[in-house]
């Protein structure tokens, strides 16, 4: 929405807090889609649809929960790096 909105890519990753290329991760499906900066307006639920079909990692949560419990099963010695420095 920053993007469409006519922000560039380094101020929505400045803004933000993310990676340069994670925004153009991000942005690379709407461009692919034929959105461009300044188009039409978008809906916030015609954005939600269209993350959700180009991301569902990212729109649905459970979709990354299958990796906790194996992550668990580490946790200390994550822990452990994580002190160790």
């Amino acid at each position: 929405m920053h993007w469409h909105a006519g922000r560039s890519k380094n101020e929505i990753a400045a803004s933000l807090g993310l990676a340069r290329n994670t925004v153009r991760k991000y942005v690379a499906a709407a461009e692919e889609a034929g959105i461009v900066p300044g188009g039409a307006a978008i809906s916030s639920a015609e954005w939600a649809a269209r993350v959700r079909e180009w991301f569902p990692e990212v729109a649905d949560g459970r979709l990354r929960q299958v990796t906790w419990p194996t992550i668990e099963q580490h946790r200390d010695y994550i822990v452990g790096q994580l002190k160790a420095g």
